[in-house]
Formats: C-alpha cells, structure tokens, sequence
C-alpha cells in the first residue's frame, strides 16, 4: 500500500490517537505498514507526539553554512534548484537537501513557506531524523534506504499534520551507500504521485552529476567531506 492509499484524514486522526494514547503503544492499525512501523520506532526513541520537543535549531546561521560549504551535495545544489524548485511559489513547497545524519543542509522555496516550515523547526540546521522529529520523508528514508512519501497525519508529531513530504535517498554512486536525502514538502500537491516521482529523479540527477568525480570507496568524514 503507497501513499495513495493512506487513510482520510480522520481516520489517521483517530489511528494516531490510539496508538499515542495506548499504555504500552499497541502496534497501530489502520495506517500504512512504512507509517505503523515508523510510528513504533518513533515511540521507542521517545518521541513526542503532541507537537513538543521539535529538533533545536542551530544557534547562528554560520553553522550549517560552514559545514555545507564543504559538503558534497553543495555542488549539485543549482542541479535541485532547476528540478525541485521551480513552481515552489505556484503551489507553496520548499524543497530540502539533508545529509546522512538527516541535518537539513538546504530549505529554499517558496518564501512563505519557507518561513511557515521555519515555525515547526523544519529549517537549515535542524536535524529532521525519525529519532529527533518524529516520522518524516527524510528522517524515514534514512531509516528504510528507499523513496517514501509520508502525507499530513501520518507524521508522527501533531505539529507537522498540516504538511505532506515525499523524499528520497541520495547514493553514492560507486558503493551504493546513502550519502543523504532530497525532500518536497508542502501541502496538498506533495501528497501527490508527482511529487515522489521527482525527488526520485533529482536524487538520480544528483547521482550522475557526481559519478565521474566521486571515487568508489568514497565515504563521509565528520566534517563531510569525501574520503
């Protein structure tokens, strides 16, 4: 079952409801297989569901910008511009470049809801992990290794229930490994089969553009740079 075959909004409503209300979290039902078992491992970790505890932003905006300067995927960013930014202002997505840590390295876009995502800490800096926020597109690729499309609430924090994300992972092309992730998020338009079908290809996109230069047993230091 994908994305197109999520539960209407009131019955996630009423699924998340049992699950975070349940004593010793019962696995949920009523939601997709990807979203119970996120959901489950949201809870072990000690996730909140009501909104609170969203990841910390970084205290100046020198932080994320120094690490990004040196980060492989700063290189493909007019790459993701073109495929995932264009029509941001038509529809109100922001699109985002996360590292292998789920950091949001990059969140450009539409202003408005650049600014909007800014107010739930979705924003340059932040770390958008399952362990840290809770059941997102990027937090979740990282956890599963594949393309997922998470919609409105099936976001495991209330807070994010007003947003639909689709992302994908970023490989690196000679070992396979995840080396990050691209991400849509916005409203209704991302809960849409278009919109996983292009973070599939800007990751793709982003792949072939760093093939030639990236060496097959490249991995990434602390500072996040290839080695």
């Amino acid at each position: 079952m994908d994305a197109s075959d999520a539960p209407s909004a009131s019955a996630l409503r009423a699924a998340h409801e049992r699950f975070v209300t349940s004593p010793h979290h019962t696995p949920p039902t009523g939601v997709r297989r990807l979203v119970a078992d996120s959901w489950q491992r949201c809870a072990a970790c000690g996730v909140r569901p009501d909104g609170s505890g969203l990841p910390e932003l970084t205290r100046s905006a020198e932080e994320p910008a120094s690490y990004r300067r040196g980060h492989p995927h700063a290189a493909v960013l007019p790459l993701f511009r073109e495929l995932l930014g264009a029509g941001a202002a038509d529809d109100g997505h922001v699109f985002a470049v996360g590292d292998i840590d789920g950091t949001l390295l990059w969140v450009e876009g539409d202003t408005r809801a650049v600014r909007r995502a800014e107010r739930m800490h979705f924003a340059e800096g932040a770390v958008w992990s399952e362990a840290r926020a809770g059941t997102n597109a990027p937090g979740t690729v990282l956890e599963v290794g594949h393309p997922v499309q998470i919609v409105a609430g099936e976001h495991f924090s209330s807070a994010v229930h007003a947003w639909s994300c689709a992302a994908a992972p970023v490989r690196n092309p000679g070992t396979g490994r995840v080396l990050g992730v691209v991400d849509l998020t916005g409203g209704g338009s991302i809960a849409t089969p278009p919109a996983p079908a292009a973070v599939r290809a800007a990751a793709l996109a982003d792949e072939a553009q760093l093939a030639p230069t990236w060496p097959a047993t490249a991995l990434l230091g602390p500072d996040g740079r290839a080695r």
